[in-house]
């Protein structure tokens, strides 16, 4: 799976609203991601 540098870029102010158009599968990695 590709990685989601641009996510982190838009600020977390946005975090909220990326989430609502990220799939299952990405939400996990996501997810897995923040866990490290």
């Amino acid at each position: 799976m590709p990685q989601r540098g641009g996510f982190w870029q838009t600020g977390r102010m946005n975090l909220s609203a990326n989430l609502d158009a990220l799939s299952p599968d990405e939400l996990r990695t996501l997810a897995a991601q923040l866990m490290v």
